[in-house]
């Protein structure tokens, strides 16, 4: 095609396009205001345009926020398939079609009193004199249709073995997952990810996948032999949680491998127990056993010091269960002995280490209601008849340091001048808080609240063990709550 050729076809549509500029009603009126200024405004107007046409850019340019109630309503129908909007595929439906009245009032910031008509949804009618129900008239009526909860748990199963399946094909056995570039990522070297699964996958019934989880956190592949620094508090609750947890489930081996791996862990975690308190320095390392704080701080959270203390009575119950000595020799060593080591046993419904949900079995408490020893003069060393711990001697009272600890913020709840709310930072040599940091339901503070209740629950509700928590939601209910009001209340 020749230059001429071109420069004849740009004229030709430059005066298709004058001429339909000239002749188009909708851009004529844009230009020639069509409302009347002397019709009033109101409730009452016709919702039609005099001039232009219902939907058409003349009226849509003539709206303002001043006269929303006569805008004609521009209509949205048949944007889609027959449109030729771009990306939208064919048999796509239309949208609904919207207020432009409702739309003028959406942008132009102030409040919309109701705007369900706009957004297409159906609201039920409400009754006139219900304010409240009211001000959610624009709430859409929610249809839910119940599922059964076989089809529920296999929704739930279905999650869980997705997210094992990212883990397994792309970071095994690293601690993490980086999901976006599909790698592992080591903290630990101890299989993080497949600890904390573990009790899930068994819970959910993923037999299959819980085997191979168990396998290899019995084996020798899973050491705490890195040199790498353990936070205790993340360890206790991520690892040997989920070690004992896994254990109480029935998902330990027969021999009690993974039982033994939370010794081994809880024996690598011990040395930051030995404070005047109790209150564990913050992180072990795991290849010199050296307890230290870091660099960032010299001071103890509250979640540190507060939430530990159920795990390690889990896994000193789930020894006590195995246990094989009655006595210390004396020397530091325990002597050999029948099983059934404690005598004035208390019977409580508990979890069952074997597994089996819910049955009675012995559990020494380690304090009555009162604070004194339900037995005393217990052996300081036991054993174990499992054949992963058989030969092996540990520390009986394997908790108690948990127990002081938590013992030692506890009862900070009590202190008038904290009035049920301690400061979140603690300091594990003196236990005394630093009253600068922060007081909050938080990050390194919210779990401490969860155990002041739980750790009542675990010990068999003794009488008066409630009162923490108590004290400590009265001081939330006074200090922390705040109920915000909308407009007009």
């Amino acid at each position: 095609m020749g230059a001429r050729t071109w420069t004849l076809a740009v004229l030709l549509l430059l005066q298709i396009v004058a001429g339909m500029g000239n002749d188009d009603p909708a851009l004529r009126d844009a230009r020639t205001p069509a409302l009347d200024p002397h019709v009033a405004d109101g409730p009452e107007t016709p919702r039609e345009s005099p001039v232009a046409e219902e939907g058409t850019v003349g009226a849509a340019r003539r709206c303002t926020p001043e006269n929303a109630s006569r805008c004609p309503a521009v209509s949205l129908e048949g944007v889609g398939a027959e449109s030729g909007v771009a990306g939208a595929p064919r048999g796509t439906p239309s949208p609904r079609p919207r207020d432009l009245a409702w739309l003028l009032d959406a942008t132009a910031g102030h409040r919309r009193e109701d705007w369900s008509a706009g957004l297409g949804l159906s609201a039920p009618p409400t009754p006139a004199d219900d304010d409240e129900l009211e001000r959610l008239r624009w709430m859409p009526k929610a249809e839910f249709r119940a599922v059964p909860a076989d089809r529920r748990r296999a929704a739930v199963a279905a999650s869980v073995r997705h997210a094992w399946r990212g883990y397994r094909d792309h970071a095994w056995p690293a601690d993490e997952l980086a999901p976006v570039s599909r790698r592992g990522i080591e903290w630990l070297n101890v299989g993080l990810t497949i600890v904390d699964a573990l009790d899930t996958l068994l819970v959910v019934g993923l037999d299959e996948e819980a085997r191979e989880a168990r396998d290899w956190l019995a084996s020798p592949a899973m050491r705490f032999d890195a040199d790498r620094n353990a936070n205790v508090f993340e360890s206790t609750i991520r690892m040997l949680g989920g070690l004992v947890a896994a254990h109480n489930l029935g998902g330990d081996t027969d021999g009690g491998h993974l039982l033994a791996k939370a010794l081994d862990l809880a024996e690598k975690l011990a040395p930051a127990f030995k404070t005047k308190t109790g209150i564990p320095i913050m992180d072990v390392n795991f290849r010199t056993g050296d307890p230290h704080q870091p660099k960032w701080t010299q001071k103890s959270s509250l979640s540190e010091a507060g939430t530990l203390v159920l795990e390690w009575e889990a896994l000193e119950e789930a020894l006590r269960h195995h246990e094989n000595v009655t006595a210390d020799d004396g020397d530091g060593t325990a002597g050999d002995g029948d099983r059934g080591v404690v005598e004035d046993v208390e019977l409580e419904y508990g979890f069952c280490p074997d597994g089996g949900g819910l049955m009675e079995f012995p559990v020494a408490r380690a304090v009555d209601e009162n604070g004194a020893e339900i037995v005393p003069e217990r052996p300081a060393v036991a054993g174990s008849a499992l054949a992963a711990l058989r030969g092996r001697r540990y520390a009986r009272e394997i908790a108690d340091g948990a127990r002081r600890a938590f013992n030692a913020v506890k009862h900070a709840v009590f202190e008038p001048h904290h009035d049920g709310l301690p400061p979140s930072q603690v300091s594990c040599e003196t236990a005394q808080f630093d009253r600068r940091s922060a007081i909050t339901l938080g990050a390194r503070g919210d779990s401490y609240y969860e155990y002041l209740l739980k750790h009542w629950i675990h010990s068999g509700r003794p009488a008066g063990g409630e009162a923490a928590y108590l004290q400590a939601m009265d001081g939330v209910l006074i200090h922390l709550l705040h109920r915000s009001s909308g407009e007009g209340e």
